[in-house]
């Protein structure tokens, strides 16, 4: 059985629909289910996890003939869509020619023609207006189903005795793979600036403009700060974190995953709603857009984030309580399972 994976990466969309599928990918491979991702030319770039990985990668060159080529490459394959600009209109063609069709969507702002949808978002999700799928498509619906790599799930388990270090917190800075450095930057600086003794791991997206003010700000805060491009283990790069700061998104769920206290800033017009529906689920704290970085009003409210220990120790739990890292094992058992009803 093959698997087809429609997802893309770029500046402007960032990695977390490559990344989560590359975790799918994997935990299909290894119950016996070769996998092609099917990606625009910008995603190796933009995701050079997956260039790195095992997998075929297609390069989709011309949008026109998308629906053509997936036609052919998805025959008799399971084909599997991550994509905020795609919907039914490419869906319904494919179920006439796969094996089975399923879509990852935690917008639910689009119609569907699918056999099985997954949402891995919290259960607050509210479907927009044009949202629909057939009666008979499966539903995996919440954050059990956070699409993480292994390497979370042995990373919680070496944090469960860790101790929060509130006397000299080591900070998780990460804004996204489409983020810029310079922007990184100015958040690392709030943050080295709430605690004197607060050190800072910055992590940057595959974007490498904008560097020169993280190694400023090295020169500043000397011993304070180190910063990384495009870490390829984010787990381990997190697991000895106390506090994370940074954007939602994908990362939302490795965080959550690793018991993090997270503080987020929304970097897109979409992800204000989002961290509020998680803030008031207690797994972070809503610092406002990523424009107020640097103002006073943002500092105050990083610092009494980072100040408030009871708290930072019941957000943690609460955490871990909404992600446990299995999401990808239950997801391909629900797909082995689809397999086996249509092969």
């Amino acid at each position: 059985m093959r698997a087809i994976i429609r997802a893309d990466a770029s500046p402007q969309i960032g990695s977390g629909h490559v990344m989560r599928c590359l975790a799918l990918a994997n935990g299909l491979a290894e119950r016996g289910i070769d996998c092609i991702f099917a990606t625009g030319a910008a995603t190796t770039c933009s995701a050079p996890a997956l260039a790195k990985s095992s997998h075929s990668v297609h390069l989709l060159m011309n949008a026109d003939a998308e629906l053509n080529e997936m036609m052919r490459l998805a025959r008799d394959a399971i084909f599997v869509l991550d994509h905020y600009q795609r919907d039914a209109r490419l869906e319904s063609p494919l179920r006439s020619t796969a094996a089975a069709v399923v879509v990852i969507d935690d917008l639910l702002d689009r119609s569907h023609d699918c056999d099985l949808l997954i949402n891995p978002a919290l259960d607050t999700t509210v479907p927009g207006p044009s949202y629909c799928v057939p009666d008979d498509t499966k539903m995996l619906s919440g954050s059990r189903f956070a699409m993480l790599s292994p390497e979370f799930r042995s990373a919680r388990l070496l944090r469960v005795h860790r101790r929060f270090n509130h006397a000299a917190p080591i900070v998780h800075v990460f804004l996204g793979g489409g983020a810029s450095a310079q922007c990184t930057a100015l958040l690392a600086r709030s943050v080295l600036l709430c605690h004197d003794k607060t050190f800072v791991k910055a992590v940057t997206g595959f974007q490498r403009e904008g560097q020169g003010g993280l190694e400023a700000l090295a020169a500043e805060f000397p011993q304070r700060i180190r910063w990384r491009h495009a870490v390829e283990n984010m787990a381990a790069d997190m697991a000895l974190c106390d506090l994370a700061v940074g954007a939602s998104g994908h990362s939302t769920w490795e965080r959550a995953c690793l018991g993090l206290p997270a503080a987020y800033v929304s970097i897109a017009p979409g992800h204000a709603s989002f961290i509020d529906a998680a803030a008031d689920k207690g797994i972070c704290e809503n610092l406002g857009p990523s424009d107020d970085i640097g103002s006073v009003s943002f500092q105050d409210r990083l610092s009494r984030f980072m100040s408030s220990h009871a708290a930072l120790e019941i957000m943690s739990a609460r955490a871990i309580e909404q992600v446990d890292g299995l999401g990808i094992d239950r997801i391909v058992s629900a797909i082995q399972e689809l397999a086996r009803k249509t092969s």
